[in-house]
């Protein structure tokens, strides 16, 4: 993707392009398939040494040290041939993402911020997507809350993120919701007028957080409860779980950005 572009209810638009600062931070980022690219990953690692081992991992509390610490459950360390001995646990990286499983075994507590949102988004194959240059991502500042539409290889991931008591107001279901948030949204009712029934999925409070003293760098704005894939239509082929996996971008000085701005 070259960048993205900021969207407000008001008529305003500003546009940002990774290639402005590619002198200091990489001027390039990617929407990735989530499936392609986790089997990319191992099937690399896989090359370079690594061991493939097809079990759910389970990991249980231990002290090392005298403090805390994480191991691999018997099963999982039977399966690997390692001995039990917490001393000689090799290192974990814990992968789960929204599930938190590292954080939930050592009962480490969540905090939310001030707002009590939800997300609520899909991925589209006809959803119109002709304002910005191809690639280009869109947040939009809207009525109620704040939007994204991130392209994909052949479709258009739309989402919103509103306060849950509004959600209650744009239906009962998290389809009908989605649906009426694009059909009374002046900057999503025209680009979503014609498009195919999409798979539609939903999650907690974005704003879910390790709790204060627990984390040493506040994580990305998604992090937060499970997700959970909703029933779709029989009619529509399901596209497979995707995510748009993008290099996060650190603007380091204000002047790296100076002149890559446009406001339309």
């Amino acid at each position: 993707k070259p960048g993205a572009s900021f969207f407000t209810t008001g008529g305003h638009r500003l546009h940002f392009h990774f290639s402005t600062v590619e002198r200091q931070l990489p001027g390039y980022s990617y929407n990735t398939p989530r499936p392609e690219l986790d089997n990319l990953l191992r099937e690399r690692a896989e090359e370079l040494g690594a061991r493939f081992v097809k079990i759910r991992a389970g990991v249980e509390p231990c002290r090392r040290d005298g403090e805390p610490a994480l191991r691999l459950d018997d099963r999982s360390r039977d399966a690997i041939g390692l001995p039990p001995a917490c001393e000689e646990s090799p290192l974990l990286v814990d992968a789960t993402g929204r599930a938190r499983l590292f954080s939930r075994t050592l009962g480490l507590k969540a905090e939310s911020g001030d707002r009590n949102d939800v997300a609520y988004f899909a991925h589209y194959e006809n959803f119109v997507h002709d304002e910005v240059e191809p690639g280009q991502v869109i947040i939009s500042v809207l009525t109620h809350g704040w939007g994204w539409r991130i392209p994909l290889p052949g479709r258009l991931s739309v989402g919103i993120v509103v306060n849950k008591e509004h959600a209650k107001t744009l239906g009962e279901t998290p389809e009908e919701r989605l649906e009426n948030a694009i059909r009374n949204e002046p900057l999503l009712r025209e680009k979503g007028r014609v498009r195919d029934d999409p798979p539609f999925a939903v999650q907690g409070n974005p704003q879910r957080a390790p709790a204060a003293g627990e984390r040493k760098e506040r994580p990305p704005r998604h992090a937060g409860d499970d997700l959970h894939q909703l029933p779709t239509a029989d009619r529509t082929r399901p596209w497979p779980g995707m995510v748009a996996c993008g290099r996060r971008l650190r603007i380091r000085r204000s002047d790296a950005v100076a002149g890559s701005v446009h406001v339309a």
